[in-house]
């Protein structure tokens, strides 16, 4: 086996604008590790697509639990559910409103909620499949926008977490999805979301970053129109993976 970088290439897009309008939120630090993908090596090129925003992660969902392992999913579960159970919410349907791959879902399975992930790109929820099939959850996975999510009926929560709220542009986007919110929760239903600030994304302004071991390397060329309130990036992945050569043999 031996190391090459491959020139193919992967033009994806990825929301790439995030909105500020909103109050209080988590933030995160980045660390990059090794991404498991098998076959020649590649890199990906996400970048700001303005008016299609909400077409999240396609082609970037392959490497997106890589990119969050720094998330701790298993603290976050226990801080909701913490605050589900203050509610009185220990039990029945609980929606994960932009559930990416679906690992924040199946860990609020496991705390024995009856669990529906909402997200807008079918890349990310076939990664949530594969886990929900490697585990036996009886998860319902549903690809929509979550300004137009629609479910069969009521639940008893909704959460949203790693700032989906934060790619509603327009304030009438956040009222639509809110509305949606407030019309498929029980009577005092619960719904709990996190949001990046004004100041966190002041904070990283116009900057790039770049990180690199052996694996995989990144850029990230960052922009934050503070009049807008709108957060822009490119994002540049290359990857370098095993590849099998075959040797030329003599019979």
């Amino acid at each position: 086996y031996k190391r090459q970088r491959s020139t193919r290439t992967i033009r994806v897009r990825a929301e790439a604008e995030r909105s500020t309008k909103s109050a209080a939120a988590a933030t995160h630090k980045m660390k990059r590790k090794p991404l498991p993908i098998a076959g020649s090596g590649f890199f990906i090129t996400a970048e700001a697509d303005e008016g299609e925003n909400m077409q999240a992660y396609t082609g970037f969902a392959v490497v997106y639990d890589t990119f969050m392992d720094n998330i701790p999913y298993e603290e976050w579960c226990e801080y909701l559910t913490g605050l589900l159970k203050e509610q009185g919410v220990t039990e029945g349907l609980l929606l994960d409103l932009g559930c990416g791959t679906g690992s924040l879902t199946e860990l609020l399975a496991d705390a024995g909620y009856d669990m529906i992930g909402v997200d807008n790109s079918e890349e990310m929820l076939e990664l949530a499949l594969e886990k929900k099939e490697q585990s036996g959850k009886d998860i319902l996975y549903l690809c929509q926008d979550m300004r137009e999510f629609e479910l069969y009926g009521t639940v008893r929560a909704i959460v949203s977490i790693c700032d989906s709220v934060n790619y509603l542009l327009e304030d009438e986007d956040i009222v639509t999805c809110f509305k949606l919110v407030n019309n498929y929760l029980d009577p005092n239903g619960i719904f709990l979301f996190d949001l990046k600030t004004d100041h966190y994304f002041k904070s990283i302004g116009c900057q790039s970053f770049c990180d690199a071991d052996e694996e995989v390397s990144f850029i990230w060329d960052n922009d934050y129109d503070e009049e807008k309130r709108i957060n822009s990036y490119a994002l540049t992945l290359f990857v370098l993976s095993l590849i099998h050569i075959s040797e030329p043999t003599r019979h």
